[in-house]
Parts: structure tokens; C-alpha cells; sequence
């Protein structure tokens, strides 16, 4: 695993930095072993040199600025319109391309050839991190933990929190309702799962109530179609 992550830094450190902003939550766990997970995502995306902003907001009041780190100090989870919110009001540039992610994602190929228009997103399905340094995709087209789309984004859409189950369909529906074109190219672009100790914090006890949306997987090719949407179901 280590080597896999070294190496995907090695691969990036080529790269040159695009107008694209970085948002990811940072919290403590109350397990040391998926604290280190999180830490090691953390720390690997705060390195990528393709972002010209990185926000993180902070639970835990531990973490500083530093070069393009903006550390933004919050009491409470964030919801994904807290995220969207927070956007808007701090980037005025129409043509800024921001990626959210889940806080156990580390960012990896494809993100230096993203093209969207303003009424396009991205809903990305990920790629599963094993011990032995491979990935897989083994979920389907109606779980995402990457969320990516250029200029202001517009708003009454997510309500609720981020890693909850089921809010990701719930949002994808959202993103369609508000006249989104969205796309899932998860083979071509990737984000990969970080999370070896399978322990979670959440359960159908609290799943995300509404109409969800699925998206099939694609390549990375620009290339939008309203058959890649499937109905996912009603919670």
C-alpha cells in the first residue's frame, strides 16, 4: 500500500498546477487506525501540486495554513451546501474547476485533463485501495466519493451531510433536478478509497431520505449522454 501511494506522488510531482480548488473535511477518529488512514489521505492530497487553492475544513482545530493550504476552522460537520456555499463565496473565477471530496479519498490520474462546462459535473464513482497496493471497483454506478464542477455552483441542493449513507444518489438526483449533465468517468479518472480498516460511523439508521440517481461509469472522454442515468431508487 505504501508503495502504491509513493509512487502515484512520484507520478504527480510532474505535474503543473491548474486553476482547480481542493475541499475535503479533516476530523478526529476515535480509532487510531483509521485515524492513520485519514491522515495519510490528508496528507498525500495536501502534496498534489495540481490544485492552486486546497481548502480543508477542520474539526479539530489542530491544523495551520501553509503555501496553498487554506485551513478553514469548523465546530461542526459540514453539509454538502456548506461545501457548495463556501465555494461561491470565495471564488469568483467562472472557469475555477473544484473537486469535493470524502475525507478517505486520495486523489489520483486523470485530474490534469478535466474540461467541464458550467452546466456539467462530475459525479465520480471510486476505486478500492487492497494491501497489496491494487484497486478494483466494487460498487456500482450509484455510490460517489468525488464531486467536481467549474464555476459557481448553483444552489437548494444538499441539505444534509456528507458520508451519510445514500446521500450520494440523493445529491446526483439533485445535481439532475437543477439541470446538471452529469457524467461518471470513473475509468479514466480516478479517486482512490483509502480504507483498509472497514470501520464506519454510519448505518441505514440514518440513511438520506429521497429520489436517488445512478450513474454508469465511463471513460474519461467528455463525452455526456443522458442514458448513462439510471433511476436508483426512493429512500
Amino acid at each position: 500500500m505504501d508503495e502504491f501511494v509513493e509512487r502515484l506522488s512520484s507520478n504527480q510531482r510532474t505535474l503543473t498546477v491548474r486553476n482547480m480548488v481542493l475541499y475535503v473535511s479533516y476530523y478526529n477518529d476515535s480509532n487510531p487506525a483509521r485515524q492513520a488512514e485519514l491522515d495519510r489521505c490528508l496528507a498525500h492530497n495536501q502534496s498534489n501540486p495540481l490544485f492552486r487553492r486546497i481548502v480543508i475544513f477542520d474539526e479539530t482545530g489542530n491544523l495551520i495554513n501553509f503555501n496553498n493550504v487554506v485551513v478553514v476552522p469548523t465546530s461542526s460537520r459540514m453539509t454538502f451546501s456548506d461545501f457548495f456555499r463556501y465555494a461561491n463565496e470565495n471564488d469568483d473565477n467562472d472557469d475555477t474547476i473544484h473537486v469535493l471530496i470524502n475525507s478517505d479519498i486520495i486523489i489520483g490520474e486523470g485530474f490534469e485533463d478535466i474540461r467541464l462546462e458550467s452546466d456539467q459535473a462530475f459525479c465520480l464513482s471510486r476505486h478500492e485501495l487492497r494491501e497489496n497496493g491494487t484497486s478494483s471497483i466494487d460498487i456500482g454506478g450509484g455510490s460517489h466519493d468525488a464531486w467536481v464542477w467549474r464555476g459557481k455552483i448553483r444552489g437548494g441542493m444538499g441539505e444534509f451531510y456528507m458520508g451519510k449513507m445514500l446521500c450520494d444518489g440523493v445529491l446526483a438526483n439533485q445535481l439532475v433536478e437543477k439541470g446538471y449533465r452529469l457524467k461518471n468517468p470513473a475509468k479514466g479518472l480516478y479517486v482512490y478509497h483509502y480504507h483498509l480498516t472497514q470501520l464506519r460511523n454510519y448505518g441505514w439508521h440514518d440513511a438520506i431520505s429521497g429520489r436517488r440517481r445512478g450513474i454508469t461509469m465511463t471513460k474519461h472522454d467528455h463525452i455526456f449522454s443522458l442514458d448513462d442515468l439510471y433511476e436508483d431508487g426512493w429512500n
